[in-house]
């Protein structure tokens, strides 16, 4: 009975600073500081990547400035 109290100690130890962790991520925002600290690196790697197929850029010019429903799209 007594290992089984022990384990369970640990078990709730664990929990709590797995809480109290998540708690100082959220509270700095560490997650975002994160993300923007490896963002360069990601995009560099994408860049390099081969495409299949290319993106058509889409230009969308207003017909009038008083019907703002007509829209044309013009691609490129």
């Amino acid at each position: 009975m007594a290992t089984f109290l022990k384990v369970l100690l640990i078990i709730a130890i664990i929990f709590v600073c797995l809480f109290v962790l998540s708690f100082v991520v959220y509270f700095f925002n560490l997650d975002m500081k994160l993300t923007s600290a490896l963002e360069p690196l990601l995009a560099k790697g994408y860049d390099k990547r081969e495409r299949k197929r290319k993106v058509m850029a889409a230009r969308i010019s207003l017909l009038c400035c008083h019907r703002p429903g007509r829209m044309k799209v013009e691609i490129s």
